[in-house]
């Protein structure tokens, strides 16, 4: 069975709009699925194919250049098609690890069906990404897209304002020796426990705790107007923009930008670079970037995302 039969199991199944008892009926035919269609796979099948993944991925490349016989163009589909068969196997077999590390993640913001799904975003990326001949085992390489998934998720969604996902790493920490410290002393703790415990400063204590509830910023409130989105009121109409900030502070937004782009992996900061037309570099898209860089149009596009999360990360930290 494919990979996308399981991963459309949660298209439509909001758990905003169903019930706790359908939530729990899809949850259980999803795992049932995942038990009957999973099994472990043997290192020589990991092998095999990752193998056919990068042939696919190489055929997929010559298929785009012109010129081609009809047995040649044949050919190439159908390792195209034996490299997407490939891909299918390796999510499908590994469903149950996702499941295993969104359970992690659960009641911290999303619903669990929403945290699997997210998890099996990462591992279809990492499927897709997956070099056998560097010695790794899938699961333990696809973990780390996995959890990264997760986390991004948690980070875009759970909050009004978008955190950096360092900052939301430590509200989770935060949040959960608070809560230790509350089933062991049965009372809130104090400002002075919580430095101890946590190993922060008082300050960084403090700013945790006044960290209020998620908002929804596309709701509405009532006045005596009537309704207006809650958008209206929470910028600063005084504020300088940005690029009005840098400015005033004597820098320029391009001397920036380039700056944060020699801070980040040559590999993202090159198609970034590429992508944009900056510098003396020629615009050019996805598809001509993985061409040049001899990679999938897939693996171009999951590496300009994860450049682009990079340079937002430096610049929520050193910009302002």
């Amino acid at each position: 069975m494919s990979s996308e039969h399981h991963i459309r199991k949660f298209k439509g199944a909001d758990p905003g709009l169903v019930g706790p008892e359908e939530a729990l009926e899809l949850m259980d035919i999803y795992f049932a699925d995942v038990r009957r269609d999973a099994r472990i796979l043997l290192w020589g099948e990991e092998k095999l194919f990752s193998k056919q993944v990068m042939r696919g991925h190489r055929a997929s490349l010559r298929l785009s250049q012109d010129h081609l016989e009809p047995h040649q163009r044949k050919g190439l589909e159908i390792k195209v098609e034996e490299g997407r068969s490939a891909r299918n196997s390796l999510v499908v077999n590994n469903l149950r690890l996702v499941i295993c590390i969104a359970n992690c993640y659960r009641g911290i913001g999303l619903p669990f069906l929403d945290v699997i799904q997210e998890g099996n975003t990462g591992l279809i990326e990492a499927a897709e990404d997956y070099d056998h001949t560097k010695g790794a085992r899938f699961a333990t390489f696809a973990a780390w897209d996995i959890r990264g998934a997760i986390t991004r998720a948690l980070a875009d969604q759970r909050r009004t304002i978008r955190c950096a996902e360092w900052f939301t790493d430590g509200l989770r920490f935060f949040g959960n020796v608070q809560g230790a410290l509350y089933q062991e002393m049965k009372r809130e703790p104090t400002i002075d426990e919580l430095t101890d415990a946590t190993g922060w400063t008082r300050d960084s204590v403090i700013l945790a705790l006044s960290i209020g509830p998620t908002i929804d910023i596309d709701g509405y409130i009532k006045g005596s107007g009537g309704k207006r989105p809650l958008s209206d009121i929470v910028a600063d109409q005084n504020a300088l923009s940005p690029e009005d900030a840098l400015i005033a502070n004597g820098d320029r937004l391009e001397d920036k930008i380039y700056r944060m782009l020699d801070e980040i992996p040559p590999k993202y900061s090159s198609i970034i670079l590429r992508y944009y037309g900056l510098g003396n570099h020629e615009q050019q898209d996805l598809t001509e970037l993985g061409i040049r860089l001899g990679v999938t149009r897939a693996a171009t596009s999951r590496r300009h995302r994860l450049g682009i999360e990079a340079l937002r990360e430096l610049a929520e930290k050193t910009l302002f």
